[in-house]
């Protein structure tokens, strides 16, 4: 396999997501240690973090060529921007480096670090594909937010309940952006066989069901802010962020033969996840300094 430079920045460019996971371990990296953590293992920890998660996604990217073929053409992969074997030369190499700096951090993150990447390339690996099987896309994309929240509290050897709340909580999130995601991957998601809540239940049946999530996503944090006392700073950022997601998940009735505008609504969800990052670390301040 040959080294293309083009076709790594045109893969790198596509999974530009992978920047959100990393700050889901930066944050609770932060909030573990006061905002106040050890430079360099800071460092190691958010890079290994990025590089971890865009080792994953180019990996399923390359498993994932047929459904992209339909569902996203002008992806890297499918149009030709790069190839097969950029993707393999990529996550490979992304992998080893994030593995070892986890390595440098501490034994626990290296050992959080291994499990997201073993869930992530189960995802679709071939033989397995658990994206195929409802509701495993779902649960794995769900743990393995948890798992990256996780990750970045055993950095800074901190996984306290805080760190497991702020943790739930952006799993529960990445439910919800992975959900909308599928309702707009219906056509080439059933052309492959890959049963998804839309598939399964139906566009509508799926869209009442998503929209339901920040409901009790909020259910969520009002039972873990009366149990830790700190409801009034965590509802006032995360409700109407909440609320924005359901409106925004609404929107979806009556168009889901859009794909272009269920993945315009899908990018709005996933800036919302960066803004929750936000006021969930703000939230937060009051309890940690």
């Amino acid at each position: 396999m040959k080294l293309s430079l083009r076709g790594w920045l045109a893969l790198v460019r596509s999974e530009w997501s992978a920047l959100i996971w990393t700050l889901a371990v930066a944050a609770n990296v932060l909030v573990g240690s006061a905002f106040s953590p050890p430079l360099f293992r800071f460092l190691f920890v958010v890079l290994g973090a990025y590089l971890i998660t865009l080792s994953t996604y180019v990996a399923n990217e390359r498993f994932d060529m047929k459904e992209d073929a339909i569902n996203q053409p002008r992806r890297p992969l499918p149009s030709g921007r790069a190839t097969p074997g950029d993707a393999v030369l990529l996550s490979i190499a992304s992998a080893a480096i994030a593995l070892y700096l986890a390595y440098m951090v501490n034994a626990m993150t290296l050992l959080l670090f291994s499990v997201s990447m073993a869930l992530g390339l189960l995802y679709s690996l071939p033989g397995v594909r658990a994206k195929a099987k409802f509701p495993h896309k779902l649960l794995i994309s769900g743990i393995g937010g948890f798992l990256a929240g996780m990750a970045g509290g055993a950095a800074i050897n901190d996984l306290s309940p805080m760190i497991v709340f702020l943790s739930l909580s952006w799993g529960m999130l990445v439910v919800v952006s992975v959900a909308v995601g599928d309702m707009a991957d219906v056509r080439g998601d059933a052309a492959n066989g890959i049963r998804t809540l839309p598939i399964v239940m139906g566009p509508a049946r799926a869209m009442r069901v998503i929209a339901s999530l920040p409901v009790f996503y909020i259910l969520f944090i009002s039972l873990a802010g009366i149990m830790d006392r700190s409801i009034p700073f965590f509802l006032f950022g995360e409700a109407p962020l909440a609320i924005y997601l359901l409106m925004q998940i609404l929107k979806i009735n009556g168009r889901y033969e859009d794909a272009g505008y269920i993945r315009h609504i899908k990018q709005k969800v996933r800036t919302s996840l960066l803004l929750s990052l936000f006021c969930l670390m703000a939230a937060a301040l009051p309890f940690i300094l």
